[in-house]
């Protein structure tokens, strides 16, 4: 109804992956020391976001150090944890995450869900070892299903089906309008999405 009465048109699938980790220990061979958590601060983040938005899709939340300070760091509801991959003592890398915890009517923990909001990174090798190092997180904090968005058919979409993530297909897609009529969309990649593009996270 939505779509026919208000000129929306559906670009795809709700973008959600899972991954249920069987909580295997992962051992440090020398990658997870390149990942530390981090404070960000302009000087070490802005470069990465300026090499990164290189490759950005045109249609995306810019995420340049004062989104991110707006979205993560002073957001007073939620705790995100901010990691950065480091090479050389230079900032190639960053992954956020947050711990989901479900309560019943007496408080009682029913489930803890992690939740990947951002992942920036330019090679499937980082994004690996980023993926590794936050599973390693969420085991330690005895979390085993990880939640995740991305852009189907998109590179880090792609990396994460190879790293284990399952794609859960439902009813509810991503929703756009376009001002300009004129303006043709050539799909999915056009779009970056993360779970921190929304309000529920």
């Amino acid at each position: 109804i939505l779509k026919e009465k208000s000129g929306f048109s559906e670009l795809f699938l709700k973008p959600f992956l899972v991954k249920f980790l069987r909580g295997k220990v992962l051992h440090d061979d020398g990658s997870l020391s390149k990942i530390r958590g981090i404070n960000l601060s302009f000087e070490n983040y802005e470069p990465l976001w300026e090499k990164y938005r290189k490759v950005f899709p045109p249609v995306a939340v810019v995420r340049d150090y004062r989104y991110l300070q707006w979205r993560y760091g002073s957001c007073p509801i939620s705790n995100y944890r901010l990691f950065g991959y480091f090479e050389k003592r230079k900032l190639t890398g960053l992954v956020v995450l947050k711990i989901y915890i479900e309560k019943d009517q007496k408080g009682k923990i029913k489930e803890k869900r992690g939740h990947l909001l951002e992942i920036f990174c330019d090679s499937e090798k980082v994004f690996q070892e980023l993926i590794e190092f936050s599973e390693s997180f969420f085991l330690r904090n005895k979390v085993q299903i990880i939640s995740w968005w991305a852009a189907p058919k998109s590179s880090l979409w792609k990396w994460g089906l190879e790293s284990g993530f399952h794609f859960m297909n439902g009813d509810t897609g991503v929703l756009v309008k376009l001002k300009n009529p004129r303006l043709r969309l050539k799909g999915n990649f056009d779009f970056f999405v993360s779970m921190g593009d929304s309000d529920v996270y």
